[in-house]
């Protein structure tokens, strides 16, 4: 958080990473206070969900398709490959040779479409819910 503050270009990566947290959560807070129990809760847990809703949805869909890109963009695995025997004369051979780059790279793809995929499916059955159980949010106060 504090180097996003230094750098700027890194406050949106920063807030779509919060935003989803803040989903989640209080995704999660209104099932256990709300769906399970049957029993009504504050309108401001909607606005709560649906804000940071749209914003996790597009983090979700941006990892999605970032990872399905890159997965097929040979132009990026050679500048990944060059920059990192550029680091390898700064670290030394030994510690570069134990890194397969290519499995490495793969995990980490495979890792973001993953979890892209699985916050979107999370943030279209958690709006389904909003609407389904609309009838459990209290009324809101001015």
């Amino acid at each position: 958080m504090l180097t996003a503050f230094g750098n700027i270009s890194a406050l949106l990566p920063l807030f779509m990473v919060s935003a989803t947290v803040i989903y989640v959560f209080s995704s999660l807070t209104f099932i256990h206070r709300a769906i399970l129990p049957n029993k009504p809760v504050k309108a401001s847990l909607k606005d709560w969900i649906r804000v940071n809703a749209f914003v996790a949805l597009s983090f979700g869909v941006l990892f999605v398709f970032q990872s399905i890109y890159l997965r097929g963009n040979e132009v990026f695995m050679e500048e990944v490959q060059r920059q990192m025997q550029t680091m390898s004369k700064q670290m030394g051979p030994e510690a570069m040779a134990k890194i397969n780059l290519r499995k490495l790279l793969a995990t980490v793809l495979d890792i973001m479409l993953i979890l892209g995929s699985l916050i979107v499916a999370h943030v279209l059955l958690g709006l389904s819910f909003l609407k389904k159980y609309e009838y459990l949010f209290g009324e809101k106060r001015s």
